[in-house]
């Protein structure tokens, strides 16, 4: 259900703690090795490497990134994925070592990095013609079928287009909760919020971050109590406008990878690819 995103970024992670006048920075630095992560997770999580270097550099995020080792496994999408529409199948760099199955015995394994390289020094790996691990890949591709395909090529313009028509946004918005499941199962969402702490002393206290989401009503809050996003359909409307818009304008790919956890888990049974089938009908 949740993605490996919540081990770089942590549903509430302390940041930094103030005694006085004095501050400190709590970055975690600690080796870690995650393995089994599919695809979808990898790419999701070079993404957001993206979006956390974009304007600033997140010590926090980067630090944990920096000191983790990850190794990939293929898996086998479920009826909800959409990662094949999505381009994120497969995965060519953000891992350290890779595994595809290959038979009942043998696995195919990728290198994308020294330390992965490090590793197949092993006796238990052998080293084997390159054109065997394209044909593996190849082969597992060619046997993937999404039930419902989502057409990605020219989106971000059609979503674009059709952010001031209401009839689209007002459908999703009656079914909607606002529950912010979405955005929480999302390997990408990444809205935060920060909350201070003062302890009883009056002299220290500690700076938390929490997961926030776009979708949820208290998040475009303003001084003053005005919210400019007052209703679930400008929320949804901007989740879709975000990931689909704003995230292929500033960091070059959209804010999704066809994981399909936001169709899984929505308890109002919203399929965000028939949103998307149901946009491209509308403004063809």
């Amino acid at each position: 259900m949740i993605s490996a995103k919540k081990l770089f970024l942590p549903p509430e992670e302390e940041v930094l703690e103030f005694k006085g006048l004095k501050v400190k920075e709590k970055v975690v630095v600690e080796k870690r090795v995650l393995f089994g992560v599919h695809p979808c997770d990898i790419n999701a999580l070079q993404i957001l490497d993206k979006a956390y270097s974009f304007k600033y550099k997140d010590s926090y995020y980067l630090a944990k990134r920096k000191n983790t080792l990850i190794i990939g496994v293929e898996c086998q999408p479920s009826e909800t994925c959409f990662c094949k529409s999505m381009g994120t199948l497969s995965v060519d760099k953000g891992y350290d070592l890779f595994l595809r199955e290959m038979d009942e015995e043998y696995y195919c394994v990728y290198v994308a990095s020294k330390l992965g390289e490090k590793l197949t020094e092993s006796p238990i790996f052998e080293d084997v013609d390159s054109a065997l691990a394209i044909e593996v890949e190849k082969r597992f591709a060619e046997k993937v079928e999404e039930k419902i395909p989502v057409k990605i090529e020219g989106l971000p313009e059609k979503i674009d287009e059709c952010f001031a028509d209401e009839k689209i946004w007002s459908d999703i918005a009656k079914r909607c909760l606002g529950c912010g499941n979405c955005t929480m199962v999302c390997p990408i969402c990444c809205c935060f919020n920060f909350m201070d702490t003062v302890d009883t002393d009056f002299k220290t206290g500690k700076r938390v971050r929490r997961w926030d989401a776009c979708t949820l009503p208290d998040f475009s809050i303003v001084a003053g109590g005005g919210n400019f996003r007052p209703t679930i359909q400008h929320r949804i409307r901007n989740w879709f406008y975000d990931k689909f818009k704003v995230f292929v304008d500033q960091v070059g790919v959209p804010g999704c990878v066809g994981c399909g956890r936001c169709v899984t888990y929505c308890p109002a049974k919203i399929d965000l690819r028939e949103e998307i089938k149901k946009i491209w009908e509308v403004f063809s």
